[in-house]
């Protein structure tokens, strides 16, 4: 059914403006650069003693999957507000599988920023207990 304004409804169908899709391609470069960041890390970690990299490479791998998340949310919001749809709805049909990659290619960063306080615990020689237990305030003075 089109209503004016160049609007069409269906029955259980989003209006049209509302079903514009993010583009995956959109979506891949952030995907890609975590990806390799979080491979990065976790290689790192199980092969040399460069604590620094590897958390550099968690910190970036973290900051392009919050990014890969965020974007297809708020394209979803976007086209929530254009259509006047709900904002599951919408996400469903429109940003859906670079939500769902963004979600899921998250798991090699969580894994690594898992294993990351131990890791530099053996880089750095530290005591995790020796850390809480003679922590000062007049050391930040």
């Amino acid at each position: 059914m089109l209503l004016g304004g160049g609007v069409c409804l269906g029955h259980d169908e989003l209006p049209c403006k509302v079903t514009q899709s993010l583009q995956r391609s959109r979506i891949k470069p952030p995907l890609a650069r975590r990806r390799h960041c979080s491979a990065a890390a976790i290689t790192g970690e199980y092969t040399n003693f460069a604590a620094g990299y590897i958390f550099l490479s968690i910190l970036s791998a973290a900051t392009y999957t919050v990014v890969s998340v965020v974007v297809p949310l708020l394209h979803a919001k976007e086209m929530t507000r254009r259509g006047h749809a709900r904002l599951f709805g919408t996400l469903t049909r429109t940003s859906f599988l670079p939500f769902i990659s963004g979600l899921v290619t998250a798991i090699p960063v969580i894994y690594a920023a898992i294993r990351y306080p131990a890791y530099a615990e053996h880089v750095f020689h530290w005591n995790s207990s020796m850390l809480t237990i003679h922590w000062s305030w007049r050391s930040l003075l």
